[in-house]
């Protein structure tokens, strides 16, 4: 009697434990049921993502704020969502959860667009335009070209965070100018500008996002024009033939992208200086 009794208990834990798992659901599900489970994983990007007082705040809050009631409008669907963190802030780690999640799973951060990146995923239309900055702490001197690297920043480390195109700059950056860079590794683009912004020793390739936010916080840390890049954009990346793909791209590429909410939210986000910083690019 025991023995029968083992694998039905078993069984009953096996879909106790499956029932506990969120179900999201395909946007061709959705136009059917007329409504939708969608989790949008995330990996904290100071004025992109951020956690404040329960929920999120951000660039990318807004947009899916914006996205959920044009969808129910547009096409009469109900969006059920739920925001889910990455654990450590680590990228690699919501890159991974991306790749595995349902099908209604949508990342959410500033995820670079890379060629790369598509063989793997599927990305939205871009929302915004990215700036990499070489961010150093402020009493570092400035260089005024790119070729000074080796000398001025000789008894510096480089700080990155693997698999990130922040990464793959500081390495075409070793091999064009500076050959004898070394590289410190840390587990999340979070700690690399708090680093930089305490010790004068190191230094980093950053995103605006970072920068802005680091620069409003501690104040010590500063930017090499001489080395600023514009030629990356961000967008929200999916699993691999998300049928949500075109559907957040429409609404990006027709609705938000045309909006007011567009500049408010950069400038409300990112502050003033990002869209001068923006526009002095796109010029």
């Amino acid at each position: 009697m025991k023995l029968f009794k083992l694998p039905i208990l078993y069984s009953f834990i096996v879909l106790l434990c499956f029932s506990g798992i969120a179900q999201t659901t395909s946007f061709s599900d959705a136009k059917q049921k007329g409504s939708a489970t969608l989790e949008y994983f995330y990996v904290e990007t100071p004025g992109f993502i951020e956690n404040s007082g329960g929920g999120q705040k951000g660039i990318c809050a807004d947009i899916l704020t914006g996205f959920e009631s044009w969808v129910k409008s547009q096409y009469g669907i109900t969006l059920n969502t739920k925001y889910v963190p990455t654990p450590k802030e680590s990228f690699p780690t919501f890159m991974n959860k991306v790749k595995s999640g349902g099908p209604g799973v949508i990342g959410v951060g500033g995820v670079t667009i890379t060629e790369a990146r598509k063989k793997s995923y599927s990305f939205s239309y871009p929302y915004i335009n990215n700036i990499s900055i070489l961010a150093t702490n402020s009493s570092v001197p400035t260089i005024s070209n790119p070729s000074e690297i080796s000398s001025a920043f000789a008894n510096m480390t480089a700080l990155s965070v693997k698999g990130t195109t922040n990464e793959k700059a500081l390495l075409e950056l070793k091999k064009k100018y500076f050959p004898n860079m070394k590289i410190e590794y840390l587990s999340s683009n979070m700690y690399v500008s708090k680093k930089i912004a305490e010790d004068p020793k190191y230094f980093s390739i950053v995103d605006l996002g970072y920068f802005l936010a680091s620069l409003k916080e501690y104040r010590s840390i500063k930017r090499q024009p001489a080395m600023d890049e514009a030629n990356e954009t961000f967008g929200f990346v999916m699993p691999k033939g998300s049928d949500w793909e075109p559907i957040l791209s429409k609404y990006l590429k027709e609705v938000y992208l045309n909006s007011p909410q567009h500049r408010k939210s950069i400038a409300t986000h990112l502050g003033p200086s990002a869209l001068k910083l923006l526009d002095s690019y796109a010029n």
